[in-house]
């Protein structure tokens, strides 16, 4: 590369600043981006069949909607797993279960 490459100014449309189109008007170092939560984390609902197995493994000392708004974001999903009885797996059919939860198979 030539060294009056160097010296010369930049085109006028490079100097633009990136909020002049529409473009980000924060700092674009990682660090200094925060993230909020918004109600697009949420999952969207499971089919009926995940749903009647994810409220019938409600805690007794949680509300339906406490916990239905648990289950519906996406770390809580993987983290707790829904407990399967053998029982549930013979009149259930574990295929049409939503693959975004993790199952476990209990005695």
């Amino acid at each position: 590369m030539p060294a009056m490459a160097f010296a010369q100014k930049p085109d006028k449309e490079l100097q633009r600043p990136p909020e002049a189109d529409g473009g980000p008007t924060h700092s674009a170092h990682p660090a200094d981006l925060i993230v909020e939560p918004s109600a697009d984390v949420l999952l969207s609902a499971p089919n009926a069949l995940t749903m009647q197995v994810i409220m019938a493994q409600k805690h007794t000392g949680i509300s339906d909607e406490q916990w239905l708004k648990m289950m519906l974001e996406p770390v809580n999903a993987t983290l707790y797993p829904i407990r399967l009885t053998q029982a549930m797996l013979d009149t259930l059919d574990a295929t049409k279960l939503d693959a975004r939860y993790r199952y476990e198979l209990v005695r």
